[in-house]
Protein backbone atom coordinates (compact mmCIF):
# COMPACT_ATOMS: atom_id res chain seq x y z
CA UNK A 1 0.00 0.00 0.00
CA UNK A 2 1.47 3.44 -1.39
CA UNK A 3 -0.35 5.88 0.23
CA UNK A 4 -0.64 5.30 3.67
CA UNK A 5 -0.29 9.29 5.44
CA UNK A 6 1.30 8.82 8.45
CA UNK A 7 1.38 5.87 12.15
CA UNK A 8 -1.81 6.69 13.01
CA UNK A 9 -3.27 5.00 9.48
CA UNK A 10 -0.40 2.45 10.43
CA UNK A 11 -1.92 1.37 13.75
CA UNK A 12 -5.70 1.71 11.93
CA UNK A 13 -4.36 -1.16 9.79
CA UNK A 14 -2.88 -3.17 12.87
CA UNK A 15 -6.22 -2.60 14.37
CA UNK A 16 -8.19 -3.80 11.53
CA UNK A 17 -6.00 -6.76 10.97
CA UNK A 18 -6.28 -7.71 14.89
CA UNK A 19 -10.07 -7.61 14.61
CA UNK A 20 -10.47 -9.28 11.74
CA UNK A 21 -7.74 -12.15 12.05
CA UNK A 22 -8.54 -12.50 15.75
CA UNK A 23 -4.61 -12.28 16.43
CA UNK A 24 -2.99 -10.16 19.17
CA UNK A 25 -0.07 -7.92 17.74
CA UNK A 26 3.03 -6.72 18.56
CA UNK A 27 4.97 -3.71 17.34
CA UNK A 28 9.04 -4.02 17.08
CA UNK A 29 10.09 -0.14 16.36
CA UNK A 30 13.25 0.44 13.70
CA UNK A 31 13.20 -3.53 12.53
CA UNK A 32 15.30 -3.72 9.54
CA UNK A 33 13.45 -5.06 6.11
CA UNK A 34 14.58 -5.52 3.23
CA UNK A 35 13.36 -1.97 1.97
CA UNK A 36 14.87 0.32 4.65
CA UNK A 37 13.76 0.89 8.42
CA UNK A 38 10.46 0.18 9.06
CA UNK A 39 8.20 -0.38 11.98
CA UNK A 40 7.28 -4.13 11.82
CA UNK A 41 4.18 -5.62 13.47
CA UNK A 42 3.76 -9.83 14.02
CA UNK A 43 1.86 -12.34 15.73
CA UNK A 44 2.64 -12.73 19.15
CA UNK A 45 0.47 -16.01 18.98
CA UNK A 46 2.37 -17.61 15.61
CA UNK A 47 4.77 -16.94 13.02
CA UNK A 48 2.47 -18.34 11.03
CA UNK A 49 0.52 -15.41 12.14
CA UNK A 50 -0.40 -11.96 9.74
CA UNK A 51 2.86 -9.39 9.85
CA UNK A 52 2.20 -5.72 8.89
CA UNK A 53 5.38 -3.56 8.26
CA UNK A 54 4.80 0.86 7.45
CA UNK A 55 7.79 2.38 5.99
CA UNK A 56 8.59 6.01 6.71
CA UNK A 57 7.54 8.77 4.68
CA UNK A 58 10.49 10.43 2.73
CA UNK A 59 10.71 13.28 0.53
CA UNK A 60 6.86 14.43 0.41
CA UNK A 61 5.97 11.45 -0.55
CA UNK A 62 3.67 9.34 2.19
CA UNK A 63 4.73 6.20 3.78
CA UNK A 64 4.24 3.09 2.30
CA UNK A 65 2.65 -0.28 3.83
CA UNK A 66 3.60 -3.99 3.83
CA UNK A 67 0.41 -6.58 4.50
CA UNK A 68 2.03 -10.14 4.57
CA UNK A 69 -1.10 -13.04 5.27
CA UNK A 70 0.33 -16.27 5.67
CA UNK A 71 -2.53 -19.40 5.23
CA UNK A 72 -3.68 -20.07 8.19
CA UNK A 73 -5.13 -16.90 9.04
CA UNK A 74 -7.00 -16.92 5.66
CA UNK A 75 -8.08 -20.19 6.05
CA UNK A 76 -9.80 -18.97 9.12
CA UNK A 77 -12.24 -16.53 7.32
CA UNK A 78 -14.81 -16.83 4.21
CA UNK A 79 -12.94 -16.42 0.40
CA UNK A 80 -15.53 -13.36 0.24
CA UNK A 81 -14.87 -11.54 3.92
CA UNK A 82 -11.08 -11.96 2.73
CA UNK A 83 -11.63 -10.25 -0.37
CA UNK A 84 -13.37 -7.33 1.18
CA UNK A 85 -11.49 -6.83 3.61
CA UNK A 86 -8.40 -6.39 1.46
CA UNK A 87 -10.41 -4.66 -1.43
CA UNK A 88 -10.91 -2.07 1.19
CA UNK A 89 -7.19 -1.75 2.08
CA UNK A 90 -7.03 -1.44 -1.44
CA UNK A 91 -9.51 1.27 -2.32
CA UNK A 92 -8.52 3.51 0.37
CA UNK A 93 -4.33 3.18 0.46
CA UNK A 94 -3.75 2.75 -3.35
CA UNK A 95 -2.62 -0.84 -2.46
CA UNK A 96 -1.95 -3.52 -4.73
CA UNK A 97 -1.05 -7.27 -4.86
CA UNK A 98 2.81 -7.79 -4.82
CA UNK A 99 2.24 -11.76 -3.74
CA UNK A 100 0.26 -14.30 -4.05
CA UNK A 101 0.90 -18.14 -3.32
CA UNK A 102 -2.36 -20.46 -4.62
CA UNK A 103 -1.62 -24.02 -3.28
CA UNK A 104 -3.29 -27.42 -4.36
CA UNK A 105 -3.49 -30.52 -2.43
CA UNK A 106 -3.37 -34.06 -4.00
CA UNK A 107 -4.07 -35.77 -1.33
CA UNK A 108 -4.30 -39.04 -3.34
CA UNK A 109 -0.84 -38.19 -4.16
CA UNK A 110 -1.54 -38.73 -7.76
CA UNK A 111 1.24 -36.71 -8.71
CA UNK A 112 4.35 -38.98 -8.76
CA UNK A 113 7.57 -37.66 -7.80
CA UNK A 114 9.35 -39.65 -10.13
CA UNK A 115 7.27 -39.11 -12.97
CA UNK A 116 7.31 -35.50 -12.85
CA UNK A 117 11.27 -35.52 -12.64
CA UNK A 118 11.63 -37.92 -15.88
CA UNK A 119 8.56 -35.56 -17.47
CA UNK A 120 10.93 -32.74 -17.58
CA UNK A 121 14.31 -35.48 -18.13
CA UNK A 122 12.30 -36.40 -21.03
CA UNK A 123 11.33 -32.81 -22.39
CA UNK A 124 7.70 -33.62 -22.13
CA UNK A 125 6.97 -30.40 -20.69
CA UNK A 126 5.50 -26.72 -21.78
CA UNK A 127 5.27 -23.09 -20.00
CA UNK A 128 8.16 -23.23 -17.82
CA UNK A 129 11.69 -22.80 -18.85
CA UNK A 130 13.69 -24.33 -16.41
CA UNK A 131 13.35 -26.82 -13.33
CA UNK A 132 15.55 -28.03 -10.50
CA UNK A 133 14.69 -30.64 -8.13
CA UNK A 134 16.20 -30.70 -4.29
CA UNK A 135 15.86 -32.93 -0.95
CA UNK A 136 15.94 -32.23 2.82
CA UNK A 137 18.02 -33.94 4.88
CA UNK A 138 17.75 -37.01 6.05
CA UNK A 139 17.83 -37.84 9.38
CA UNK A 140 16.78 -40.04 12.02
CA UNK A 141 13.22 -39.13 13.28
CA UNK A 142 12.32 -36.95 9.78
CA UNK A 143 12.31 -38.59 6.24
CA UNK A 144 13.24 -37.17 2.85
CA UNK A 145 11.34 -34.54 1.79
CA UNK A 146 11.88 -33.62 -1.97
CA UNK A 147 10.55 -30.11 -3.82
CA UNK A 148 10.57 -29.97 -7.56
CA UNK A 149 10.71 -26.36 -9.04
CA UNK A 150 9.16 -25.55 -12.04
CA UNK A 151 10.30 -22.43 -13.48
CA UNK A 152 12.95 -20.08 -11.95
CA UNK A 153 12.55 -18.82 -8.08
CA UNK A 154 13.81 -15.58 -9.32
CA UNK A 155 10.84 -14.87 -12.01
CA UNK A 156 7.08 -13.19 -11.13
CA UNK A 157 5.56 -16.96 -11.83
CA UNK A 158 7.14 -20.28 -10.50
CA UNK A 159 5.71 -24.15 -9.15
CA UNK A 160 6.94 -25.95 -6.79
CA UNK A 161 5.71 -29.51 -5.68
CA UNK A 162 6.69 -31.08 -2.40
CA UNK A 163 5.60 -33.13 0.36
CA UNK A 164 3.38 -31.10 2.49
CA UNK A 165 3.00 -34.30 5.31
CA UNK A 166 7.03 -34.07 5.78
CA UNK A 167 6.81 -30.28 5.77
CA UNK A 168 3.73 -30.11 8.08
CA UNK A 169 5.36 -32.49 10.60
CA UNK A 170 2.02 -34.63 9.29
CA UNK A 171 -0.67 -32.46 9.86
CA UNK A 172 -1.46 -32.37 6.04
CA UNK A 173 -1.02 -35.58 4.40
CA UNK A 174 -0.81 -34.50 0.67
CA UNK A 175 1.63 -34.14 -1.93
CA UNK A 176 1.02 -30.05 -2.43
CA UNK A 177 1.66 -28.44 -5.86
CA UNK A 178 2.02 -24.50 -5.22
CA UNK A 179 1.76 -21.28 -7.51
CA UNK A 180 3.61 -18.26 -6.37
CA UNK A 181 2.98 -15.37 -8.19
CA UNK A 182 4.46 -12.20 -7.82
CA UNK A 183 4.39 -8.30 -9.14
CA UNK A 184 2.23 -8.13 -12.56
CA UNK A 185 0.93 -11.60 -11.83
CA UNK A 186 0.07 -11.34 -8.41
CA UNK A 187 -1.73 -8.08 -9.25
CA UNK A 188 -3.80 -9.73 -12.19
CA UNK A 189 -4.83 -12.26 -9.95
CA UNK A 190 -5.23 -10.89 -7.19
CA UNK A 191 -7.31 -7.92 -8.64
CA UNK A 192 -9.91 -10.55 -10.25
CA UNK A 193 -9.74 -12.42 -7.41
CA UNK A 194 -11.36 -9.41 -5.64
CA UNK A 195 -13.93 -8.98 -7.60
CA UNK A 196 -15.33 -12.53 -7.18
CA UNK A 197 -16.53 -11.58 -3.71
CA UNK A 198 -20.13 -12.53 -4.84
CA UNK A 199 -19.31 -15.80 -6.63
CA UNK A 200 -20.18 -19.06 -4.96
CA UNK A 201 -16.54 -20.14 -2.67
CA UNK A 202 -16.52 -23.57 -4.56
CA UNK A 203 -16.34 -21.42 -8.07
CA UNK A 204 -14.06 -19.46 -6.93
CA UNK A 205 -11.65 -22.51 -5.54
CA UNK A 206 -12.14 -23.71 -8.88
CA UNK A 207 -10.74 -20.90 -10.53
CA UNK A 208 -7.91 -20.46 -8.57
CA UNK A 209 -7.34 -24.21 -8.93
CA UNK A 210 -7.52 -24.21 -12.31
CA UNK A 211 -4.68 -20.96 -12.72
CA UNK A 212 -2.23 -23.61 -10.90
CA UNK A 213 -2.88 -26.38 -13.18
CA UNK A 214 -2.60 -24.09 -16.20
CA UNK A 215 0.91 -22.97 -14.97
CA UNK A 216 2.48 -26.22 -16.26
CA UNK A 217 1.14 -28.90 -18.78
CA UNK A 218 2.60 -31.95 -19.57
CA UNK A 219 2.92 -33.92 -22.62
CA UNK A 220 4.45 -35.51 -25.06
CA UNK A 221 6.47 -33.40 -27.66
CA UNK A 222 5.63 -34.90 -30.76
CA UNK A 223 4.73 -32.01 -32.86
CA UNK A 224 5.67 -28.33 -31.90
CA UNK A 225 2.15 -27.76 -31.88
CA UNK A 226 1.48 -28.45 -28.08
CA UNK A 227 -2.03 -29.01 -28.91
CA UNK A 228 -1.20 -32.15 -31.06
CA UNK A 229 0.79 -33.17 -28.26
CA UNK A 230 -0.71 -36.12 -26.38
CA UNK A 231 -1.01 -35.49 -22.57
CA UNK A 232 0.66 -37.87 -20.17
CA UNK A 233 -2.01 -40.57 -19.17
CA UNK A 234 -0.36 -39.73 -14.92
CA UNK A 235 -1.02 -35.80 -16.08
CA UNK A 236 -4.34 -36.49 -17.74
CA UNK A 237 -5.50 -38.71 -14.51
CA UNK A 238 -4.36 -35.57 -11.97
CA UNK A 239 -6.16 -33.23 -14.33
CA UNK A 240 -9.40 -35.13 -14.03
CA UNK A 241 -9.48 -36.01 -10.61
CA UNK A 242 -9.39 -32.47 -9.76
CA UNK A 243 -11.58 -31.84 -12.16
CA UNK A 244 -10.28 -28.68 -13.41
CA UNK A 245 -9.06 -27.53 -16.99
CA UNK A 246 -6.01 -25.23 -17.05
CA UNK A 247 -6.04 -21.29 -16.88
CA UNK A 248 -3.30 -19.87 -18.74
CA UNK A 249 -2.57 -16.63 -17.22
CA UNK A 250 -1.44 -13.80 -20.07
CA UNK A 251 -0.64 -10.68 -18.71
CA UNK A 252 -1.80 -7.43 -21.40
CA UNK A 253 -0.26 -6.18 -23.67
CA UNK A 254 2.65 -3.16 -23.11
CA UNK A 255 1.10 -0.07 -24.45
CA UNK A 256 2.52 1.43 -27.34
CA UNK A 257 6.08 3.39 -27.37
CA UNK A 258 4.19 6.43 -28.10
CA UNK A 259 1.43 6.05 -25.08
CA UNK A 260 4.39 5.11 -22.85
CA UNK A 261 6.26 7.97 -23.78
CA UNK A 262 3.00 10.42 -22.84
CA UNK A 263 2.07 9.20 -20.24
CA UNK A 264 6.20 9.48 -18.74
CA UNK A 265 5.75 13.37 -20.04
CA UNK A 266 2.78 13.51 -18.21
CA UNK A 267 3.59 12.16 -14.63
CA UNK A 268 7.14 13.81 -14.68
CA UNK A 269 5.72 17.45 -16.35
CA UNK A 270 1.77 18.08 -16.41
CA UNK A 271 1.77 19.87 -12.81
CA UNK A 272 5.15 22.51 -14.55
CA UNK A 273 2.37 22.65 -17.87
CA UNK A 274 -0.01 23.55 -15.44
CA UNK A 275 2.02 26.32 -13.82
CA UNK A 276 2.87 28.08 -16.84
CA UNK A 277 -0.57 27.88 -18.42
CA UNK A 278 -1.97 29.25 -15.27
CA UNK A 279 0.56 32.19 -15.50
CA UNK A 280 0.65 32.83 -19.15
CA UNK A 281 -3.22 32.22 -19.77
CA UNK A 282 -3.61 32.84 -23.68
CA UNK A 283 -0.48 32.88 -24.62
CA UNK A 284 -0.15 28.80 -23.35
CA UNK A 285 -1.14 28.06 -26.90
CA UNK A 286 1.26 29.93 -28.59
CA UNK A 287 4.14 29.11 -26.47
CA UNK A 288 3.46 25.20 -26.92
CA UNK A 289 3.80 26.18 -30.98
CA UNK A 290 7.16 28.05 -30.02
CA UNK A 291 8.27 25.02 -27.76
CA UNK A 292 6.64 22.16 -30.54
CA UNK A 293 9.33 24.24 -33.12
CA UNK A 294 12.27 24.24 -31.09
CA UNK A 295 11.76 20.27 -30.33
CA UNK A 296 11.38 19.66 -34.56
CA UNK A 297 14.75 21.63 -34.94
CA UNK A 298 16.52 19.44 -32.13
CA UNK A 299 15.22 15.65 -33.50
CA UNK A 300 17.53 13.35 -33.97
CA UNK A 301 17.63 9.94 -35.49
CA UNK A 302 15.97 8.71 -32.11
CA UNK A 303 12.75 10.43 -32.32
CA UNK A 304 12.28 9.80 -36.00
CA UNK A 305 13.02 6.24 -34.47
CA UNK A 306 9.89 6.51 -32.36
CA UNK A 307 7.95 8.19 -35.13
CA UNK A 308 8.37 5.18 -37.05
CA UNK A 309 7.86 2.44 -34.35
CA UNK A 310 4.79 4.55 -33.06
CA UNK A 311 3.43 4.40 -36.69
CA UNK A 312 4.17 1.17 -36.96
CA UNK A 313 2.20 0.39 -33.91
Amino acid sequence: MRNVPGLSHFYGVVTKGEDFYADRLEIHPSQKMQFGKTWGVGSVSSVRGIRVYWSDAKGGRPGQMLLVVPAKPIRSQEQKDNAVFLLGLIEDYKGEFTRIDIALDDYEKRLDFDAVHQAFKDDHYFYVNSYREISGKRSRKAPLGRTIYMGSTGSDKFLRLYDKSVESKGETDSYRLELVLKSKHAQLVGAAWCQMVLQPEETVSRWLSSIVVGAVDFREKVNKNRERCPLLAWWADFCAAVEVSGIRLVLPKKEGCLVRTMQALENQYAPIFATISAVLGDAFGPYIDQLRQAGEDRMGSRHRALIGLAKAE
